[in-house]
């Protein structure tokens, strides 16, 4: 090549590369020079700066990035707020995932950004800050749902270039009492041998399934359709939408602890209570430290009476029949007593049994 023209032969895409570095070689004769002809030559480096063009609009922030082609694609899924019905709501309103914001596609160039509203605002109770994008309230809204904006962000010198999203504002009945829990300490039990998905029990003696509620004074009957339970600080149990404790896995402890959380989630307010739960002997396996039952230790005292009762009547008989100086009746009342006393004994013996 006997001109040094250098041209480009694909589209250099900025994001990946910023800088070419490309050595010159260069030959006094020809290449294919003849044998025993002197020739010099010299070599150089150029370095080309590759320079990024205004060729993207700005990105609404936080975004996913996707390819389609060679061309780059910013996906912002909106914005998201919350004000009170017939409340106006100073200063910036805050928003999920963050403030409205957009930065310029074109990474080196970072062009200033305006924004507007440009739909959904049609009774002016909203307005947007030109240079930060912060959204807050001119007046209360008078009807509760979903406010839906359309913003624009555009580049002040060059306008072509835009983008838009979307910024759902609810406007909520104001909740005057939070989600409360019946009690702010709640006591459960389960078995060593529980497996995945056994309840949390209520007490020992029966299998009746622990069970929380939380009430919310805002509503007649104390039932919100919205709140939604969570366990927090435990990795041993679920809790389902009606309120029971279900274990996740086998417990390896003699108890354990955790917290309890009741979720409005219309208006994101919250409760809290906690719950201990402590771990019982397998079924059919009494604890060392619990001899008998109370309805079985009722029970043997009921047996016990009826048996003193029974004695005392005889006892009486007989006495009376001693006085009368009848001496077959005597011998009659030791063949009874006799029986009656072992008996009595041998329920001495059960009962004071370790």
């Amino acid at each position: 090549m006997y001109t040094p023209n250098i041209l480009v032969n694909k589209v250099l895409d900025y994001d990946v590369i910023q800088q070419v570095k490309l050595i010159l070689y260069v030959q006094d004769t020809p290449l294919q020079s003849q044998p025993g002809e002197r020739s010099f030559t010299a070599t150089t480096t150029i370095t080309v700066n590759i320079k990024d063009i205004d060729n993207r609009p700005p990105w609404f922030q936080p975004c996913t990035k996707v390819t389609v082609g060679s061309a780059k694609i910013c996906l912002s899924l909106g914005y998201r707020g919350r004000v009170n019905l017939t409340e106006k709501q100073d200063g910036a309103l805050q928003l999920q995932p963050g403030p409205v914001y957009a930065r310029d596609g074109d990474r080196s160039r970072n062009e200033e950004i305006s924004y507007k509203i440009v739909r959904g605002n049609e009774d002016n109770i909203f307005q947007i800050d030109e240079n930060s994008g912060n959204i807050s309230m001119l007046k209360p809204p008078d009807i509760a749902g979903p406010i839906s904006l359309l913003v624009l962000a555009f580049q002040l010198l060059n306008r072509d270039q835009f983008a838009t999203t979307s910024v759902t504002i609810d406007v909520m009945k104001k909740s005057r009492n939070p989600p409360r829990f019946e009690k702010e300490r709640y006591e459960g039990y389960v078995y060593s041998n529980s497996g995945p998905e056994n309840m949390v029990l209520r007490d020992k003696m029966s299998n009746r399934p622990f069970r929380v509620r939380a009430r919310d004074e805002d509503f007649a009957s104390g039932i919100n359709p919205d709140i939604k339970y969570e366990v927090q600080y435990s990795s041993y149990v679920n809790i389902t939408t009606d309120g029971f404790i279900l274990l996740k896995k086998a417990v390896r402890t003699d108890a354990f602890a955790l917290q309890l959380r009741a979720v409005d989630v219309s208006t994101g307010e919250s409760g809290t209570a906690a719950l201990s739960v402590n771990v019982l002997p397998p079924v059919g396996i009494q604890s060392q430290d619990e001899s008998y039952r109370a309805g079985d230790m009722a029970l043997l005292g009921f047996v016990m009476a009826a048996l003193l009762v029974l004695c005392l009547i005889v006892i009486g008989y007989l006495i009376s029949r001693v006085k009368k100086g009848n001496s077959d009746a005597f011998k009659l009342s030791e063949v009874s007593i006799f029986p009656s006393k072992l008996m009595f004994r041998a329920m001495l013996e059960v009962y004071s049994a370790p």
